[in-house]
C-alpha cells in the first residue's frame, strides 16, 4: 500500500479520549493538535486552543498551521444523552467547514471519525459494503457528513478515509460508558447492576484504535473503513473479566437490569480493509481490560 508523504498533521480533538491515543501513535512527524478545555502534557505536540464552532477561528488556525494531513475527531460525546442532542447538527456544520478550509489551504489527506452506529440495527459481521441505516440523530449526522465528503472530495482535491469506530475502550473514557462505570464502582466497593449481557459487541482498545487512525492518515485507503478488533465478545464476558481483574466479582449483579427493547444482539466489525494497510491489534480483550484496570486503579 502506497503511503502519502506527511509533512505536517493537524489532529482536531487531540485532547479527547481517542485523540490522546492517536497522538501517541504519531511518530517522526510535525504534529499539531487542538484542545478546547485542557491540553495534555505530550512531547513533540504543538497545542492550539480552538472552539470548533467558531468558524473564523477554525479558518485562521488551519491557515496558520497549513497541515498536509488532518485527523478530525472533534465531537461532543461526553454527555450520556449525546445520541439525540440537537448539538449534533452544529458538529455537522463545523466538521464540513473544517474539511473545506483544510482543502483550501493545500491539505491533501484527511481521516474523519465515524461510528458503527451508521449501520443502524444491522446484525452480525458488518463490512463496509453494507448500506448505512442510521437511527439516532448522532449516527444520522455522521452518515450525512460522510455522504457530503464522499461526494465533494474530488472537487476539494483531497483523499479521505472515513473511520467507523466500533466499541472503543481504555484510559480516559467517558465515565458513563460501560467499562469505566463498572470499573469505578467496583474499585469503590459498590455493586454493579447490569443486564444479562448477552449482547455481542466488538471491543477495541483505544491504543489500537489510535494506531489505526494514524496509519490511515498516511495510507491511500479511501472511503469507509471499520475500526474494530474483528472479534465479538458478550457484554457479560467483559463485566465478568472486570470483576475478576479487580477481585470484586461478588459485587456484580448480572441480570438485575432489563435489556433495552429492540437492542441489536450481535455487532462485529469486518476489519479486512484495515488489515490491508498492515494494521493488527496489539491487545486482546483480556490484556486490554487488564491494562485499563491498572490505569483506573492508579487513579482511584
Amino acid at each position: 500500500m502506497h503511503e502519502r508523504s506527511l509533512n505536517r498533521i493537524l489532529v482536531v480533538g487531540g485532547s479527547g479520549f481517542l485523540g490522546l491515543a492517536t497522538l501517541a501513535a504519531l511518530e517522526g512527524v510535525e504534529v499539531h493538535s487542538t484542545y478546547f478545555h485542557h491540553r495534555a502534557q505530550l512531547e513533540d505536540v504543538t497545542w492550539h486552543a480552538l472552539d470548533l464552532m467558531d468558524s473564523a477561528a477554525t479558518a485562521a488556525l488551519v491557515e496558520s498551521v497549513r497541515p498536509s494531513h488532518l485527523i478530525a475527531l472533534g465531537w461532543q460525546l461526553s454527555d450520556r444523552d449525546h445520541l439525540e442532542m440537537a448539538e449534533n447538527l452544529d458538529w455537522v456544520r463545523a466538521t464540513l467547514h473544517l474539511a473545506r478550509v483544510f482543502a483550501a489551504t493545500g491539505g491533501t489527506r484527511a481521516v474523519f471519525a465515524g461510528t458503527y452506529a451508521e449501520y443502524g440495527v444491522a446484525e452480525g459481521i458488518l463490512d463496509e459494503s453494507r448500506a448505512p441505516q442510521p437511527v439516532s440523530l448522532y449516527a444520522v449526522c455522521k452518515d450525512a457528513i460522510h455522504r457530503v465528503i464522499a461526494r465533494a472530495a474530488v472537487n476539494l482535491g483531497i483523499s479521505y478515509a472515513w473511520a467507523r469506530m466500533f466499541t472503543v475502550y481504555g484510559p480516559h473514557d467517558a465515565d458513563y460508558r460501560l467499562i469505566p462505570y463498572t470499573l469505578q464502582r467496583l474499585l469503590k466497593g459498590d455493586e454493579v447492576r447490569t443486564t444479562e449481557g448477552r449482547q455481542v459487541r466488538d471491543f477495541i482498545h483505544v491504543a489500537d484504535a489510535g494506531r489505526a487512525l494514524a496509519m490511515l492518515a498516511t495510507s491511500d485507503l479511501t472511503g469507509p473503513v471499520n475500526v474494530g478488533s474483528g472479534q465479538g465478545h458478550p457484554v457479560r464476558e467483559v463485566v465478568e473479566l472486570l470483576g475478576e481483574a479487580t477481585g470484586r466479582s461478588e459485587l456484580l449483579r448480572i441480570g438485575a437490569v432489563q435489556q433495552a427493547h429492540g437492542e441489536t444482539q450481535r455487532i462485529v466489525a469486518d476489519v479486512q480493509r484495515l488489515r490491508n494497510i498492515g494494521w493488527s491489534p496489539q491487545f486482546d480483550l483480556r490484556s486490554g481490560l487488564a491494562e485499563t484496570v491498572d490505569w483506573y486503579r492508579s487513579r482511584a
